[in-house]
């Protein structure tokens, strides 16, 4: 794969580029917001720690909430599990979100394309540092990528 393009990444990362959102709120955001990277109190009724800082950045925070219902939908939809008894719906969390922290969460759809894009790229990387490099475009995590950006607004360009 050295040297070639990724075509579905590339794709994305022109929807994203084009309908990329003007002035927006800048927070500290994670970067690896899900269920894993958290530690529940004993009586697993409120969080007592958030772990996995290292791709934390300065954005808008609607990418964390994005990530968080990605991931879990990767595992659902990408590896046909079922979800985690309990959970809110990925529409229940989004206003769960908005009540939580007093912030609109607009940009939501762009915000997990971008978490898909993002997700592709580093599992892609993973595959080719592991000698998968024929099997990388055609991974899961760009099938499901390939099927967010479909539903996407065409651009007017």
């Amino acid at each position: 794969m050295e040297g070639e393009g990724h075509a579905i990444a590339q794709a994305a990362l022109d929807w994203l580029q084009a309908n990329q959102p003007d002035e927006e709120p800048v927070a500290l955001c994670w970067g690896d917001s899900r269920i894993g990277n958290m530690i529940f109190t004993p009586t697993l009724d409120s969080v007592a720690a958030v772990l996995d800082w290292e791709m934390a950045t300065l954005g808008n925070p609607v990418q964390d909430l994005a990530w968080f219902n990605y991931i879990d939908s990767v595992f659902a939809e990408g590896l046909e599990l079922p979800r985690l008894p309990g959970l809110p719906s990925y529409e229940d969390t989004v206003e769960q979100w908005q009540q939580a922290t007093g912030r609109t969460a607009e940009h939501y759809e762009y915000y997990l394309l971008f978490a898909a894009m993002r997700f592709c790229l580093i599992m892609s990387r993973i595959m080719l540092a592991t000698g998968q490099e024929g099997d990388v475009q055609e991974n899961f995590t760009c099938k499901l990528l390939e099927r967010h950006l479909s539903r996407m607004p065409k651009n007017d360009s």
